[in-house]
């Protein structure tokens, strides 16, 4: 069983039953739980998948927060051309894992 979620700020999450998920940063600390109830799709196996217009009436997935992460770094470059102009700098983008434990439907 899986969902489609809708977090507010622009991204969708598949959110799979009793994986680990990779989002943008949320603001917690370990253990804490993450309600979504904003869910664009929800699929089950021996059931045909229920589509939200826009959201799913009921739906919701229940998540825990397991630590905060870093991305991969980034390099950026930026260069002036004639002007001897060259500047590198690298970033990090904060990640937060969750695992999700429960999709109401």
């Amino acid at each position: 069983m899986y969902a489609v979620v809708d977090d507010n700020r622009g991204n969708q999450i598949r959110a799979e039953l009793g994986k680990e998920v990779l989002v943008d940063y949320i603001e917690g600390n370990p253990g804490d739980k993450i309600i979504w109830e904003k869910i664009l799709l929800i699929h089950s196996e021996n059931e045909t998948p229920r589509i939200g217009k826009p959201y799913v009436q009921g739906g919701k997935v229940e998540a825990v927060l397991v630590g905060q992460e870093h991305g991969p770094k980034l390099r950026v470059f930026k260069y002036k051309p004639k002007k001897r102009e060259r500047k590198t700098n690298g970033h990090h983008q904060p990640l937060t894992r969750v695992k999700i434990e429960k999709i109401v439907s």
